[in-house]
Protein backbone atom coordinates (compact mmCIF):
# COMPACT_ATOMS: atom_id res chain seq x y z
CA UNK A 1 0.00 0.00 0.00
CA UNK A 2 1.59 3.15 -1.45
CA UNK A 3 0.25 5.02 1.52
CA UNK A 4 0.24 2.86 4.00
CA UNK A 5 3.61 3.79 6.98
CA UNK A 6 6.99 3.20 6.44
CA UNK A 7 8.95 0.81 8.26
CA UNK A 8 10.10 -2.85 8.87
CA UNK A 9 7.30 -5.13 7.27
CA UNK A 10 6.52 -8.65 9.57
CA UNK A 11 5.76 -11.60 7.40
CA UNK A 12 2.46 -12.83 7.37
CA UNK A 13 3.29 -16.56 6.82
CA UNK A 14 5.76 -18.62 7.32
CA UNK A 15 7.09 -20.20 3.82
CA UNK A 16 9.27 -23.49 4.01
CA UNK A 17 12.17 -22.13 2.58
CA UNK A 18 13.12 -18.39 1.78
CA UNK A 19 11.79 -16.88 -0.92
CA UNK A 20 13.66 -15.85 -4.52
CA UNK A 21 10.90 -14.22 -6.39
CA UNK A 22 7.21 -14.25 -7.34
CA UNK A 23 4.29 -13.11 -9.40
CA UNK A 24 0.71 -12.24 -8.95
CA UNK A 25 -2.02 -13.19 -11.07
CA UNK A 26 -4.65 -11.13 -10.42
CA UNK A 27 -7.04 -13.05 -12.24
CA UNK A 28 -6.48 -16.04 -9.78
CA UNK A 29 -5.83 -14.19 -6.92
CA UNK A 30 -2.90 -16.16 -6.69
CA UNK A 31 0.88 -14.95 -5.68
CA UNK A 32 3.22 -17.88 -7.55
CA UNK A 33 6.66 -17.69 -5.62
CA UNK A 34 10.06 -19.96 -5.68
CA UNK A 35 11.52 -21.00 -2.82
CA UNK A 36 15.63 -21.41 -2.43
CA UNK A 37 14.74 -25.20 -2.06
CA UNK A 38 13.59 -25.37 -5.77
CA UNK A 39 9.98 -25.73 -4.96
CA UNK A 40 7.23 -23.66 -6.11
CA UNK A 41 4.06 -22.59 -3.22
CA UNK A 42 1.43 -21.02 -4.79
CA UNK A 43 -0.57 -19.30 -2.54
CA UNK A 44 -4.20 -17.65 -2.08
CA UNK A 45 -3.92 -13.79 -1.44
CA UNK A 46 -7.67 -13.49 -0.19
CA UNK A 47 -6.79 -16.38 2.66
CA UNK A 48 -2.86 -15.73 2.71
CA UNK A 49 -2.53 -19.43 2.62
CA UNK A 50 -0.27 -21.84 0.66
CA UNK A 51 -2.71 -23.83 -1.29
CA UNK A 52 -0.01 -25.82 -2.98
CA UNK A 53 3.37 -26.15 -3.86
CA UNK A 54 5.31 -27.63 -7.03
CA UNK A 55 8.14 -29.27 -6.48
CA UNK A 56 11.69 -28.92 -8.36
CA UNK A 57 10.30 -25.87 -9.94
CA UNK A 58 11.52 -22.64 -7.84
CA UNK A 59 14.63 -20.81 -7.89
CA UNK A 60 15.39 -17.97 -9.12
CA UNK A 61 13.19 -17.09 -11.73
CA UNK A 62 9.58 -16.99 -12.66
CA UNK A 63 7.44 -15.65 -15.58
CA UNK A 64 3.34 -15.33 -15.87
CA UNK A 65 1.20 -16.05 -18.70
CA UNK A 66 -1.81 -13.77 -17.40
CA UNK A 67 -4.43 -14.84 -20.11
CA UNK A 68 -3.39 -18.40 -19.94
CA UNK A 69 -2.88 -18.77 -16.24
CA UNK A 70 0.66 -20.80 -17.15
CA UNK A 71 3.82 -20.22 -14.67
CA UNK A 72 6.75 -20.76 -15.76
CA UNK A 73 9.74 -21.31 -13.28
CA UNK A 74 13.18 -21.73 -13.71
CA UNK A 75 15.12 -23.89 -11.03
CA UNK A 76 18.62 -23.45 -12.01
CA UNK A 77 18.89 -27.01 -14.07
CA UNK A 78 15.71 -27.03 -15.96
CA UNK A 79 12.63 -25.00 -16.20
CA UNK A 80 8.77 -26.11 -15.44
CA UNK A 81 5.43 -25.08 -16.81
CA UNK A 82 2.53 -24.97 -14.05
CA UNK A 83 -0.95 -24.70 -14.64
CA UNK A 84 -2.04 -21.66 -11.98
CA UNK A 85 -5.30 -23.07 -11.98
CA UNK A 86 -5.12 -26.31 -11.21
CA UNK A 87 -1.02 -26.32 -10.24
CA UNK A 88 -0.60 -29.27 -12.53
CA UNK A 89 2.74 -29.45 -14.59
CA UNK A 90 2.04 -28.98 -17.89
CA UNK A 91 5.87 -29.49 -19.21
CA UNK A 92 9.36 -29.37 -18.33
CA UNK A 93 13.04 -29.39 -19.73
CA UNK A 94 16.63 -29.83 -18.62
CA UNK A 95 19.75 -28.04 -18.88
CA UNK A 96 21.83 -29.26 -22.02
CA UNK A 97 24.63 -29.25 -19.89
CA UNK A 98 25.58 -30.01 -16.03
CA UNK A 99 27.47 -26.88 -16.28
CA UNK A 100 24.73 -24.85 -17.43
CA UNK A 101 22.57 -22.63 -14.39
CA UNK A 102 19.34 -21.27 -15.53
CA UNK A 103 18.42 -18.25 -13.59
CA UNK A 104 15.80 -15.62 -14.72
CA UNK A 105 12.64 -16.39 -16.77
CA UNK A 106 11.21 -13.60 -19.28
CA UNK A 107 7.88 -14.42 -21.20
CA UNK A 108 6.95 -13.27 -24.28
CA UNK A 109 3.08 -14.04 -24.95
CA UNK A 110 3.13 -12.52 -29.01
CA UNK A 111 5.34 -14.64 -30.09
CA UNK A 112 5.01 -17.43 -27.91
CA UNK A 113 8.84 -17.22 -25.87
CA UNK A 114 10.32 -17.95 -23.29
CA UNK A 115 14.14 -16.64 -22.56
CA UNK A 116 16.07 -17.85 -19.69
CA UNK A 117 19.54 -16.70 -18.60
CA UNK A 118 21.90 -19.28 -18.12
CA UNK A 119 25.28 -18.51 -16.06
CA UNK A 120 26.90 -20.87 -17.53
CA UNK A 121 30.54 -21.99 -15.29
CA UNK A 122 32.37 -23.28 -17.72
CA UNK A 123 32.57 -19.52 -19.52
CA UNK A 124 30.09 -19.87 -22.30
CA UNK A 125 26.98 -17.61 -21.01
CA UNK A 126 24.09 -17.32 -23.11
CA UNK A 127 20.60 -16.88 -23.74
CA UNK A 128 18.05 -19.79 -23.92
CA UNK A 129 15.51 -19.33 -25.87
CA UNK A 130 12.36 -21.89 -25.58
CA UNK A 131 9.11 -22.21 -27.25
CA UNK A 132 6.62 -21.54 -24.56
CA UNK A 133 4.05 -24.26 -25.52
CA UNK A 134 6.58 -27.48 -25.80
CA UNK A 135 9.66 -25.71 -24.10
CA UNK A 136 11.51 -26.82 -27.25
CA UNK A 137 14.49 -25.19 -27.62
CA UNK A 138 14.82 -22.07 -30.33
CA UNK A 139 18.00 -20.86 -29.85
CA UNK A 140 21.03 -20.38 -27.64
CA UNK A 141 22.31 -16.57 -27.79
CA UNK A 142 25.76 -16.69 -26.63
CA UNK A 143 26.87 -13.62 -23.68
CA UNK A 144 29.99 -11.93 -23.52
CA UNK A 145 29.26 -11.65 -19.68
CA UNK A 146 27.51 -14.17 -17.22
CA UNK A 147 23.87 -13.27 -16.94
CA UNK A 148 21.70 -13.69 -13.46
CA UNK A 149 18.26 -11.32 -13.12
CA UNK A 150 18.37 -8.56 -15.18
CA UNK A 151 16.29 -10.26 -18.35
CA UNK A 152 13.30 -7.86 -19.41
CA UNK A 153 11.50 -8.32 -23.23
CA UNK A 154 9.84 -5.88 -24.78
CA UNK A 155 6.65 -7.45 -26.84
CA UNK A 156 5.89 -4.32 -28.38
CA UNK A 157 9.34 -3.58 -30.40
CA UNK A 158 10.53 -7.70 -30.62
CA UNK A 159 13.76 -6.71 -28.11
CA UNK A 160 14.87 -8.31 -25.04
CA UNK A 161 17.22 -6.51 -22.26
CA UNK A 162 19.62 -8.61 -20.38
CA UNK A 163 22.20 -7.53 -18.08
CA UNK A 164 25.84 -9.07 -17.35
CA UNK A 165 26.16 -10.15 -13.93
CA UNK A 166 29.48 -11.02 -13.42
CA UNK A 167 32.33 -10.04 -16.12
CA UNK A 168 34.14 -12.09 -18.86
CA UNK A 169 36.14 -9.83 -20.62
CA UNK A 170 33.23 -7.55 -21.36
CA UNK A 171 33.30 -4.26 -18.63
CA UNK A 172 31.04 -4.85 -15.51
CA UNK A 173 27.44 -3.03 -16.32
CA UNK A 174 27.21 -3.90 -19.78
CA UNK A 175 23.50 -4.19 -20.71
CA UNK A 176 22.75 -5.96 -24.16
CA UNK A 177 19.79 -5.49 -26.63
CA UNK A 178 18.67 -8.61 -28.65
CA UNK A 179 16.35 -8.57 -31.75
CA UNK A 180 14.04 -11.01 -31.18
CA UNK A 181 13.30 -11.24 -35.38
CA UNK A 182 17.23 -11.66 -35.59
CA UNK A 183 18.36 -13.32 -32.06
CA UNK A 184 21.50 -11.46 -32.67
CA UNK A 185 22.55 -8.88 -30.15
CA UNK A 186 21.95 -5.23 -31.80
CA UNK A 187 22.95 -2.60 -29.04
CA UNK A 188 25.33 -2.66 -25.81
CA UNK A 189 25.18 -0.02 -23.17
CA UNK A 190 27.58 0.27 -20.25
CA UNK A 191 24.95 1.35 -17.45
CA UNK A 192 27.45 0.87 -14.35
CA UNK A 193 30.11 3.27 -15.33
CA UNK A 194 32.67 0.54 -14.58
CA UNK A 195 31.77 0.03 -11.03
CA UNK A 196 28.21 -1.43 -11.41
CA UNK A 197 26.48 -4.75 -12.10
CA UNK A 198 23.18 -4.62 -13.36
CA UNK A 199 20.48 -6.60 -10.67
CA UNK A 200 17.01 -6.17 -12.64
CA UNK A 201 15.64 -4.41 -15.13
CA UNK A 202 11.49 -2.77 -15.30
CA UNK A 203 10.38 -1.75 -18.47
CA UNK A 204 7.52 0.94 -18.31
CA UNK A 205 5.83 0.24 -21.44
CA UNK A 206 3.73 4.25 -21.06
CA UNK A 207 7.14 5.76 -21.30
CA UNK A 208 9.76 3.60 -23.12
CA UNK A 209 11.61 4.29 -19.71
CA UNK A 210 14.11 1.13 -18.95
CA UNK A 211 14.87 1.18 -15.34
CA UNK A 212 18.02 -0.81 -14.59
CA UNK A 213 18.93 -1.37 -10.37
CA UNK A 214 22.76 -1.96 -10.59
CA UNK A 215 25.13 -3.11 -7.49
CA UNK A 216 28.94 -2.43 -6.73
CA UNK A 217 31.07 -4.02 -8.58
CA UNK A 218 33.70 -6.29 -7.23
CA UNK A 219 35.92 -2.80 -6.82
CA UNK A 220 33.00 -1.22 -4.67
CA UNK A 221 31.88 2.83 -6.26
CA UNK A 222 28.97 3.90 -6.90
CA UNK A 223 26.95 0.94 -8.05
CA UNK A 224 23.88 1.08 -5.63
CA UNK A 225 21.40 3.07 -7.96
CA UNK A 226 18.75 3.34 -10.11
CA UNK A 227 20.08 3.84 -13.87
CA UNK A 228 17.17 5.19 -16.70
CA UNK A 229 17.65 4.11 -19.94
CA UNK A 230 15.56 5.66 -22.75
CA UNK A 231 15.06 2.56 -25.06
CA UNK A 232 14.47 5.53 -28.21
CA UNK A 233 18.24 6.36 -28.02
CA UNK A 234 19.40 3.37 -25.97
CA UNK A 235 21.50 5.85 -23.61
CA UNK A 236 21.53 6.87 -19.83
CA UNK A 237 19.22 9.76 -18.78
CA UNK A 238 19.50 9.46 -15.30
CA UNK A 239 21.44 7.57 -12.32
CA UNK A 240 19.68 8.09 -9.16
CA UNK A 241 21.76 6.61 -6.45
CA UNK A 242 20.82 4.44 -3.64
CA UNK A 243 22.26 4.05 -0.03
CA UNK A 244 21.14 0.26 0.04
CA UNK A 245 22.01 -2.81 -2.59
CA UNK A 246 18.85 -3.02 -4.81
CA UNK A 247 16.96 -6.09 -5.03
CA UNK A 248 13.98 -6.56 -8.09
CA UNK A 249 11.93 -3.51 -8.68
CA UNK A 250 8.55 -2.88 -10.27
CA UNK A 251 6.30 -0.25 -11.64
CA UNK A 252 3.06 0.09 -9.98
CA UNK A 253 -0.36 1.45 -11.80
CA UNK A 254 0.76 4.60 -9.51
CA UNK A 255 3.26 5.63 -11.63
CA UNK A 256 5.85 4.36 -8.78
CA UNK A 257 9.46 2.41 -9.08
CA UNK A 258 9.07 0.07 -6.39
CA UNK A 259 12.41 -1.05 -5.50
CA UNK A 260 13.55 -3.86 -3.02
CA UNK A 261 16.44 -4.36 -1.07
CA UNK A 262 18.74 -7.07 -1.89
CA UNK A 263 20.38 -7.72 1.65
CA UNK A 264 18.18 -5.99 3.66
CA UNK A 265 14.16 -5.35 4.38
CA UNK A 266 14.00 -2.22 2.23
CA UNK A 267 11.62 -1.12 -0.05
CA UNK A 268 11.96 1.96 -1.41
CA UNK A 269 8.97 3.87 -3.66
CA UNK A 270 10.27 6.22 -6.37
CA UNK A 271 7.90 8.91 -8.25
CA UNK A 272 8.48 8.35 -12.08
CA UNK A 273 6.30 10.78 -13.08
CA UNK A 274 7.40 14.24 -14.63
CA UNK A 275 6.17 17.16 -12.23
CA UNK A 276 4.48 20.10 -13.15
CA UNK A 277 6.74 23.36 -11.74
CA UNK A 278 4.87 25.16 -8.73
CA UNK A 279 4.89 28.31 -7.29
CA UNK A 280 5.26 27.98 -3.10
CA UNK A 281 4.68 31.58 -2.06
CA UNK A 282 4.75 35.43 -3.51
CA UNK A 283 5.93 37.63 -0.85
CA UNK A 284 6.08 41.80 -0.78
CA UNK A 285 8.59 43.22 1.09
CA UNK A 286 6.00 45.42 2.37
CA UNK A 287 2.53 45.63 3.03
CA UNK A 288 1.35 49.10 2.74
CA UNK A 289 3.66 51.06 0.70
CA UNK A 290 3.71 54.87 0.33
CA UNK A 291 3.84 56.45 -3.40
CA UNK A 292 7.34 56.85 -3.54
CA UNK A 293 8.01 53.36 -2.02
CA UNK A 294 10.29 50.74 -4.44
CA UNK A 295 7.76 47.66 -4.11
CA UNK A 296 10.23 43.91 -3.72
CA UNK A 297 8.50 40.52 -4.45
CA UNK A 298 10.04 37.59 -3.40
CA UNK A 299 9.25 34.41 -5.39
CA UNK A 300 9.63 30.87 -4.20
CA UNK A 301 9.19 28.11 -6.32
CA UNK A 302 10.39 24.42 -7.16
CA UNK A 303 10.15 21.63 -9.18
CA UNK A 304 10.05 17.99 -7.68
CA UNK A 305 11.82 17.07 -10.64
CA UNK A 306 14.91 19.44 -10.72
CA UNK A 307 14.15 20.61 -14.41
CA UNK A 308 14.45 24.14 -15.10
CA UNK A 309 12.22 26.66 -15.25
CA UNK A 310 11.55 30.54 -15.67
CA UNK A 311 9.39 32.94 -14.06
CA UNK A 312 7.74 35.86 -15.38
CA UNK A 313 6.24 38.98 -13.42
CA UNK A 314 3.68 41.67 -14.61
CA UNK A 315 2.69 44.49 -12.81
CA UNK A 316 -1.04 46.12 -13.23
CA UNK A 317 -2.45 49.21 -11.45
CA UNK A 318 -6.42 49.13 -10.52
CA UNK A 319 -6.69 46.55 -13.20
CA UNK A 320 -4.12 48.48 -15.76
CA UNK A 321 -1.20 46.29 -17.12
CA UNK A 322 1.90 48.42 -16.49
CA UNK A 323 3.64 48.27 -19.69
CA UNK A 324 7.68 47.43 -19.25
CA UNK A 325 7.12 46.82 -15.53
CA UNK A 326 8.56 42.83 -15.90
CA UNK A 327 11.04 43.36 -13.04
CA UNK A 328 10.40 41.60 -9.83
CA UNK A 329 10.25 45.14 -8.71
CA UNK A 330 8.27 48.25 -8.94
CA UNK A 331 9.12 51.77 -8.78
CA UNK A 332 5.70 53.53 -7.42
CA UNK A 333 7.56 56.89 -7.77
CA UNK A 334 6.81 56.75 -11.44
CA UNK A 335 3.83 58.50 -13.14
CA UNK A 336 1.30 55.99 -13.27
CA UNK A 337 2.92 53.14 -11.36
CA UNK A 338 0.97 53.52 -7.88
CA UNK A 339 -0.65 56.35 -5.82
CA UNK A 340 -2.81 56.64 -2.32
CA UNK A 341 -5.22 54.05 -2.14
CA UNK A 342 -4.61 52.43 -5.99
CA UNK A 343 -4.58 48.71 -5.93
CA UNK A 344 -0.83 47.51 -7.32
CA UNK A 345 -1.22 43.80 -8.31
CA UNK A 346 1.58 41.45 -9.48
CA UNK A 347 1.29 38.26 -11.37
CA UNK A 348 3.98 35.95 -11.53
CA UNK A 349 3.73 33.25 -13.78
CA UNK A 350 6.09 29.85 -14.08
CA UNK A 351 7.05 27.68 -17.09
CA UNK A 352 9.00 24.72 -16.55
CA UNK A 353 9.88 21.43 -18.54
CA UNK A 354 5.55 20.15 -18.42
CA UNK A 355 2.85 22.35 -17.12
CA UNK A 356 2.65 26.12 -15.59
CA UNK A 357 1.73 27.73 -12.82
CA UNK A 358 1.17 31.69 -11.53
CA UNK A 359 0.29 33.52 -8.64
CA UNK A 360 -1.41 36.91 -8.24
CA UNK A 361 -0.53 38.88 -5.05
CA UNK A 362 -2.21 42.77 -4.50
CA UNK A 363 -1.12 45.51 -2.25
CA UNK A 364 -3.06 48.77 -1.82
CA UNK A 365 -0.62 51.72 -1.91
CA UNK A 366 -1.26 53.88 1.77
CA UNK A 367 -0.86 57.05 2.39
CA UNK A 368 2.01 59.40 2.59
CA UNK A 369 2.27 61.40 5.58
CA UNK A 370 3.01 65.76 4.66
CA UNK A 371 6.30 66.63 5.55
CA UNK A 372 6.45 70.99 7.47
CA UNK A 373 9.04 73.10 8.29
CA UNK A 374 8.47 76.40 10.11
CA UNK A 375 10.30 79.78 10.37
CA UNK A 376 9.62 82.97 12.33
CA UNK A 377 10.12 86.12 11.37
CA UNK A 378 11.52 88.94 13.13
CA UNK A 379 14.23 86.70 14.48
CA UNK A 380 14.79 89.18 16.34
CA UNK A 381 11.40 90.04 18.72
CA UNK A 382 10.61 93.05 21.10
CA UNK A 383 8.02 92.68 23.45
CA UNK A 384 5.18 94.24 21.46
CA UNK A 385 6.42 92.87 18.31
CA UNK A 386 4.14 90.68 16.00
CA UNK A 387 5.69 87.12 15.35
CA UNK A 388 5.17 85.57 12.13
CA UNK A 389 4.99 81.76 11.41
CA UNK A 390 5.66 80.90 7.55
CA UNK A 391 5.00 76.90 7.29
CA UNK A 392 6.14 75.26 4.21
CA UNK A 393 5.02 71.42 3.94
CA UNK A 394 4.93 69.30 0.49
CA UNK A 395 2.96 65.89 0.10
CA UNK A 396 3.72 63.33 -2.53
CA UNK A 397 0.28 62.25 -2.67
CA UNK A 398 -0.73 66.05 -3.77
CA UNK A 399 -2.96 66.56 -0.64
CA UNK A 400 -4.67 69.90 -0.18
CA UNK A 401 -3.60 70.38 3.59
CA UNK A 402 -4.36 72.07 6.73
CA UNK A 403 -1.97 73.81 9.41
CA UNK A 404 -2.45 73.41 13.01
CA UNK A 405 -0.20 76.63 15.00
CA UNK A 406 0.50 76.02 18.41
CA UNK A 407 2.14 79.07 20.09
CA UNK A 408 3.89 78.81 23.91
CA UNK A 409 5.41 81.14 25.89
CA UNK A 410 8.46 79.75 28.24
CA UNK A 411 6.83 75.85 26.98
CA UNK A 412 3.14 76.91 28.38
CA UNK A 413 0.61 76.85 25.35
CA UNK A 414 -1.24 80.37 24.87
CA UNK A 415 -2.70 79.63 21.73
CA UNK A 416 -3.56 76.47 18.92
CA UNK A 417 -5.01 77.82 15.83
CA UNK A 418 -6.03 75.72 12.27
CA UNK A 419 -6.38 76.73 9.00
CA UNK A 420 -5.92 76.35 5.15
CA UNK A 421 -2.82 78.94 5.40
CA UNK A 422 0.44 78.45 5.72
CA UNK A 423 0.90 81.83 7.83
CA UNK A 424 -0.10 82.78 11.22
CA UNK A 425 0.60 85.86 13.40
CA UNK A 426 1.27 85.69 17.07
CA UNK A 427 1.24 89.38 18.84
CA UNK A 428 3.80 89.75 21.77
CA UNK A 429 2.03 92.57 23.21
CA UNK A 430 -0.81 91.42 24.62
CA UNK A 431 -0.50 90.67 28.42
CA UNK A 432 1.69 86.73 28.79
CA UNK A 433 2.49 86.51 25.10
CA UNK A 434 6.38 87.05 25.50
CA UNK A 435 8.58 89.75 28.03
CA UNK A 436 12.43 90.40 27.51
CA UNK A 437 13.63 87.03 28.28
CA UNK A 438 11.19 84.90 27.68
CA UNK A 439 11.00 82.07 24.42
CA UNK A 440 8.47 82.14 22.57
CA UNK A 441 7.60 78.93 20.14
CA UNK A 442 5.78 77.81 17.40
CA UNK A 443 5.05 74.71 16.51
CA UNK A 444 3.60 73.62 12.82
CA UNK A 445 2.10 70.02 12.31
CA UNK A 446 -0.01 69.79 8.17
CA UNK A 447 -2.42 67.69 7.61
CA UNK A 448 -3.79 65.76 4.58
CA UNK A 449 -6.49 64.55 6.30
CA UNK A 450 -5.75 61.49 7.05
CA UNK A 451 -2.16 61.71 8.23
CA UNK A 452 -0.23 64.89 10.04
CA UNK A 453 3.17 65.46 9.68
CA UNK A 454 6.16 65.40 11.94
CA UNK A 455 5.76 68.70 14.33
CA UNK A 456 7.94 71.50 13.04
CA UNK A 457 9.63 73.93 15.70
CA UNK A 458 10.88 77.37 15.39
CA UNK A 459 11.28 79.88 18.58
CA UNK A 460 12.72 83.14 19.61
CA UNK A 461 14.03 84.67 22.51
CA UNK A 462 12.53 88.31 23.28
CA UNK A 463 14.83 90.69 23.00
CA UNK A 464 15.06 94.03 25.27
CA UNK A 465 13.04 96.90 24.12
CA UNK A 466 15.04 100.67 24.92
CA UNK A 467 13.25 103.23 27.02
CA UNK A 468 11.17 106.20 25.17
CA UNK A 469 12.35 109.55 26.78
CA UNK A 470 10.92 113.08 26.54
CA UNK A 471 11.89 116.33 29.14
CA UNK A 472 10.19 119.53 29.44
CA UNK A 473 11.59 123.03 30.66
CA UNK A 474 9.20 125.13 33.11
CA UNK A 475 10.38 128.28 31.48
CA UNK A 476 11.32 128.70 28.13
CA UNK A 477 12.32 132.59 28.54
CA UNK A 478 13.86 132.54 31.70
CA UNK A 479 15.78 135.76 33.94
CA UNK A 480 19.33 135.32 34.60
CA UNK A 481 18.50 135.08 38.32
CA UNK A 482 15.59 132.27 37.94
CA UNK A 483 16.05 128.58 38.72
CA UNK A 484 15.30 126.33 35.46
CA UNK A 485 13.66 123.19 36.24
CA UNK A 486 13.98 120.00 33.81
CA UNK A 487 11.02 117.32 33.71
CA UNK A 488 11.93 113.46 32.06
CA UNK A 489 9.11 111.48 31.06
CA UNK A 490 10.26 107.73 29.98
CA UNK A 491 8.60 104.58 29.66
CA UNK A 492 9.51 101.11 29.74
CA UNK A 493 7.58 98.35 28.08
CA UNK A 494 9.59 95.77 30.36
CA UNK A 495 9.00 97.74 33.18
CA UNK A 496 12.65 97.85 33.98
CA UNK A 497 13.88 100.12 36.98
CA UNK A 498 15.00 103.60 34.71
CA UNK A 499 17.98 106.13 35.75
CA UNK A 500 18.69 109.32 34.55
CA UNK A 501 21.46 111.29 33.90
CA UNK A 502 21.40 114.91 33.23
CA UNK A 503 23.76 117.57 31.59
CA UNK A 504 23.17 121.36 31.75
CA UNK A 505 25.02 123.89 29.53
CA UNK A 506 25.15 127.17 29.46
CA UNK A 507 26.58 129.19 26.63
CA UNK A 508 27.35 125.72 25.82
CA UNK A 509 29.40 125.69 28.59
CA UNK A 510 28.93 122.38 30.82
CA UNK A 511 27.55 124.13 34.43
CA UNK A 512 25.75 120.73 35.93
CA UNK A 513 25.43 116.94 35.84
CA UNK A 514 23.70 114.37 38.17
CA UNK A 515 24.66 110.86 36.85
CA UNK A 516 22.61 107.98 37.38
CA UNK A 517 19.57 109.26 39.58
CA UNK A 518 16.23 107.40 39.72
CA UNK A 519 14.90 111.37 39.90
CA UNK A 520 13.11 111.76 36.82
CA UNK A 521 13.75 116.12 37.55
CA UNK A 522 16.59 118.78 37.79
CA UNK A 523 17.28 122.21 38.01
CA UNK A 524 19.69 124.80 37.51
CA UNK A 525 19.86 128.23 39.41
CA UNK A 526 20.79 130.57 36.29
CA UNK A 527 22.58 133.25 39.25
CA UNK A 528 24.78 130.74 40.45
CA UNK A 529 25.26 129.48 36.96
CA UNK A 530 26.56 133.47 36.45
CA UNK A 531 23.87 133.51 33.40
CA UNK A 532 24.05 136.63 31.02
CA UNK A 533 20.95 138.30 29.16
CA UNK A 534 21.30 136.41 25.83
CA UNK A 535 22.29 133.21 27.03
CA UNK A 536 21.41 129.73 25.95
CA UNK A 537 20.18 126.85 28.26
CA UNK A 538 20.52 123.36 27.09
CA UNK A 539 19.56 120.26 29.36
CA UNK A 540 20.25 116.73 27.82
CA UNK A 541 18.69 114.08 29.56
CA UNK A 542 19.99 110.09 29.13
CA UNK A 543 17.69 107.30 30.69
CA UNK A 544 19.19 103.38 31.36
CA UNK A 545 17.05 100.51 31.46
CA UNK A 546 20.08 98.62 32.16
CA UNK A 547 20.72 97.44 28.86
CA UNK A 548 19.34 100.15 26.66
CA UNK A 549 18.67 104.13 26.31
CA UNK A 550 17.73 106.88 25.33
CA UNK A 551 17.85 110.89 25.42
CA UNK A 552 16.11 114.12 24.82
CA UNK A 553 17.32 117.46 24.85
CA UNK A 554 15.32 121.29 25.40
CA UNK A 555 16.58 124.76 25.56
CA UNK A 556 15.59 128.03 26.79
CA UNK A 557 16.75 131.64 26.33
CA UNK A 558 17.79 134.11 29.50
CA UNK A 559 16.28 136.99 28.57
CA UNK A 560 15.77 140.48 30.32
CA UNK A 561 13.28 141.36 33.12
CA UNK A 562 9.61 142.52 31.60
CA UNK A 563 9.95 139.80 28.63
Amino acid sequence: DPNAPQGPFPPFMNLPAAQAMSVLDAGLGRLFVTLANHTLAIVDVSTQSIIGTVADAGGPGVALDAVTHRVYASSFHGLAVIDGATGAVLARTSVASSLDAWWMVAHDAVRHRLYVTNGNFSGAPSLVVLDDVDLSLVANIPLPVIPRLALTVDEARGLVYVGGFSSGSAPFGSLYVIDEGTLQIVRTLNVGGGVGTPFSTTLSRETGMLYVSTINGPNGGLGNAIVTVDTATFSVIERMPLPFQPGQTAIHPDGRLYVAGFDSRLLAAIDLQDHAPQIDSVVFDMTSPTTNAVVHAQVAAHDADGDAFALTYAWSVNGATRSGETAASLDLSKPGNGDRDDLVCLTVSLTGHIGSDSSARCLRVADTPPAASVVLDPSAATTNAVLRAAASATDADADALTYTYTWTVNGVSRRVATSASATDAFNLGASGNGDRGDVVAVSVVASDGQLASVAATANVTVVNTAPTLSVVLNDRTARKQDVIVATATARDVDADVLTFTFVWRLGGVVKLTTNGTSAATSELDLRAAGAHIGDVVTVNVTVSDGTATASASASAAVTPAGH
